[in-house]
């Protein structure tokens, strides 16, 4: 009897409700967006890039604090702690700002860039920055300075890293 009230009282936290109420919002987000929101971008075109296979560079001059791209996030099923497989981990983000009891336990959720998110590289040389609207499943390039027509996008690795990246949370 005292195990059953145990649990009945682990089920009733604040943090498992708000776990609840975050999945419960993500799906309804998911249900209602629909895919004519995301426009393509315009002012960038996909080609080699001496940095990684393939880059994201602007095709036309692209004016500081523009918005490049708006992405749409897909939420993997597992976490953080469950994620090995290495290529998913070039590739994936995560959400290291919840700080609820499941997030501690097993990792932050973790979300797939659609468009050219998974494309941009990094490199010192940073011209762009990402913001992140988590619970409505979107993520926005905007450049960070002004960029001329034939430049590589890049994030700066240290700065882009300390709170989103997998990759960078596997390390």
């Amino acid at each position: 009897a005292q195990q059953k009230s145990n649990e009945r009282k682990d089920e009733d936290t604040p943090e498992r409700n708000l776990e609840q109420k975050t999945k419960d919002a993500v799906k309804n987000t998911e249900s209602q967006i629909q895919y004519s929101e995301f426009a393509p971008p315009t002012k960038v075109v996909i080609k080699k890039s001496v940095i990684h296979g393939n880059g994201v560079f602007a095709k036309e001059d692209i004016a500081e604090g523009e918005v490049i791209e708006e992405i749409r996030l897909f939420r993997l099923a597992w976490r953080l702690a469950y994620q090995k497989d290495p290529v998913l981990s070039r590739y994936a983000i995560a959400d290291n700002s919840c700080k609820c009891r499941d997030c501690t336990i097993h990792g932050p959720s973790v979300y797939m860039p659609t468009g050219y998110g998974a494309l941009y590289n990094f490199g010192f040389d940073s011209n762009i920055r990402a913001t992140f609207d988590f619970p409505n499943l979107k993520m926005k390039i905007v450049a960070s300075e002004n960029i001329p027509a034939g430049k590589e996008l890049l994030f700066d690795d240290s700065a882009f890293s300390e709170k989103f990246t997998l990759s960078e949370t596997l390390k």
